[in-house]
């Protein structure tokens, strides 16, 4: 009776546990655990496995996937798996619009409770720090441990002193903005050679992700810049 339920409740914690360990590796795993209302994506195993290989070792890892496919939800559940396993680590999400990105940020925030990672808002001049539910604070939050989370669009300021983890996720709003030359060159010049590039810490990893648009987009430059060096 009791002996055998108290070893049946001690297998259940030991399962648990295992399955934790297990989403530190797979993202596959994470998401089950954190959002078990989500379909499985096997369309996605590419972007699965670059993800993963983010969390051992450090790579730039550039991605072309059309919209409405299950990327962005796949990296928000990425950026909150950062945080619940390098408690201490900066992650920055940028997008081509701040509002954009803010509704991520929510979103980062409630997979990252969910996950056990309880955060603080950053403060203000007006606010001080304080516990809270974690939908409210969008644009910058922080974990108990001394990690964060920054949000932002195109040519925003990144605050911080550096990034273990960067996801540039849709810098472009649509085509019209991808086949403007003038945009293309924001885009290049704001998130690739700006301040939040070089943000990155030695031994951090950095996502690109967009659809293919033409040959002169923020993938297609930053594959040629590789190749020059």
């Amino acid at each position: 009776g009791r002996r055998r339920r108290r070893h049946g409740l001690l297998a259940a914690r030991a399962r648990v546990a295992a399955d934790w360990a297990r989403a530190e590796f797979s993202i596959a795993k994470f998401v089950s655990l954190t959002s078990p209302h989500l379909d499985a994506v096997p369309h996605l195993r590419p972007l699965d496995e670059v993800l993963d290989l983010s969390m051992r070792k450090p790579i730039i890892a550039l991605v072309e996937a059309p919209p409405r496919h299950g990327k962005t939800f796949r990296i928000e559940h990425h950026c909150a798996r950062r945080l619940k396993y390098r408690p201490k680590e900066q992650v920055a999400y940028a997008s081509y619009a701040a509002q954009f990105a803010n509704r991520r940020s929510r979103n980062v925030r409630k997979i990252a409770a969910r996950a056990g990672v309880w955060a603080v808002e950053a403060p203000s001049r007006t606010r001080s720090s304080r516990f809270e539910d974690p939908s409210s604070a969008v644009s910058c939050w922080q974990t108990q441990a001394g990690g964060a989370f920054v949000a932002g669009g195109r040519g925003g300021a990144f605050v911080g002193e550096g990034f273990g983890f960067i996801a540039i996720d849709d810098p472009f709003k649509n085509r019209d903005e991808a086949e403007s030359p003038l945009i293309s060159d924001k885009v290049f010049e704001s998130l690739f050679q700006g301040t939040l590039f070089t943000r990155l810490e030695p031994g951090g990893s950095l996502l690109i992700t967009h659809q293919p648009w033409n040959m002169d987009d923020l993938i297609e430059r930053v594959k040629d810049l590789l190749r020059t060096q």
